[in-house]
């Protein structure tokens, strides 16, 4: 059985507060920072509240490449409402070989931005050109 306690929370950075011009969080950010928050609001109504589709959510987390997918992925099948999907899986092993791409080109811009091309999601793509201009500040 899988448990609140069974993730070392100690491990995991608070939530940032990055922010955009519009004063909207960053939610698909490559150097993702809401896994505990992600994971908190689970244990609090998965364990709680039977009506949360927690499988959902999860799922949505798995469709950008984030410095969290295996851990979202465990939580996935742990606490998926239904059987293990294989749209789920691609979407997890897709956005794990795009994030593991960024990263290795994330020092070349050109190659970097092409990457986040390739995910296909305008929104995160948008957020993580915004950051990078934010960090070179």
């Amino acid at each position: 059985m899988f448990s609140c306690y069974s993730f070392q929370p100690s491990r995991f950075q608070p939530l940032s507060s990055t922010k955009s011009s519009s004063s909207e969080f960053y939610f698909k950010l490559i150097k993702w920072k809401h896994f505990p928050a992600l994971y908190n609001y689970i244990c609090k109504n998965f364990l709680c509240n039977k009506e949360t589709n927690i499988s959902a959510i999860l799922e949505e987390s798995l469709s950008f490449p984030h410095s969290f997918l295996d851990e979202i992925w465990s939580c996935y099948r742990a606490f998926q409402d239904y059987p293990n999907s294989s749209a789920a899986f691609e979407k997890y092993k897709r956005s794990k070989e795009l994030y593991q791409r960024i990263t290795e080109v994330e020092n070349d811009p050109k190659a970097w931005f092409n990457c986040l091309l390739e995910v296909g999601d305008d929104e995160f793509v948008i957020q993580n050109v915004e950051n990078r201009i934010v960090e070179l500040d």
